[in-house]
Parts: structure tokens; C-alpha cells; sequence
């Protein structure tokens, strides 16, 4: 799919992926929590420190100037395409097949 959205160069398609990546991993994260604590918090804001220290320090690797408008337009795509699925289905089966915990507590 990043070839789809990059056909330019390489580093470009890296640049997609690696970010692409990041956000549905932390999308991953959230769609599994019940609650959020400081602790994730603080997890999500150093995953988003890595990321710009990664951006600014591996500059090599990282294609700076791909970052615009079409970019983030695209990253919404990719992730959307990747993760929705699955949090669309996890909310079905939370609805229609709850677990033992969900059904008593719907109850209460």
C-alpha cells in the first residue's frame, strides 16, 4: 500500500511505513485497554518523544521534506485500512458475544 500512496523513492516509502506503523501500533494499545492510566499516558507521550527524536537524529533514513499535507492524508489511509478492521470487529464481538465479566456487569 505505501508503494501505492509513494511511488517516488524509497526513503519516502520508509517514511510512511515507519510512521504508519507507530500510530496503528498505539491504536493496537488503546483498542485493548479497559481503562487508561498515567502510566499509558506517560507510555504514549515517550512513544511520540521517540518518534520526533527518530525524525530529527536519523534524517538519513527519514525523508523530512515527504512530511506535508498529502503526507498526513495518506498516513490517516494506511492506518485506517490497517487497524479500523480489527476495532470494528472487536466491537462486534464485544457486542454480540460479551464475556462472563461484560454480561454481569451489564446486569448490575
Amino acid at each position: 500500500m505505501a508503494v501505492y500512496f509513494f511511488p517516488d523513492t524509497f526513503l519516502r516509502i520508509v517514511t510512511i511505513t515507519f510512521t504508519a506503523l507507530i500510530l496503528a501500533e498505539i491504536l493496537n494499545v488503546y483498542t485493548e485497554l479497559h481503562k487508561v492510566q498515567w502510566a499509558t499516558v506517560v507510555a504514549l507521550v515517550g512513544t511520540g518523544v521517540v518518534y520526533f527524536l527518530s525524525i530529527i537524529f536519523f534524517k538519513s533514513y527519514i525523508d523530512v521534506d515527504a512530511i506535508n499535507g498529502d503526507f498526513i492524508k495518506s498516513i490517516i489511509i494506511m492506518v485506517a485500512v490497517s487497524w479500523l478492521p480489527l476495532h470494528i470487529m472487536k466491537l462486534v464481538l464485544k457486542r454480540y458475544d460479551p464475556t462472563d465479566f461484560e454480561k454481569i456487569t451489564r446486569r448490575v
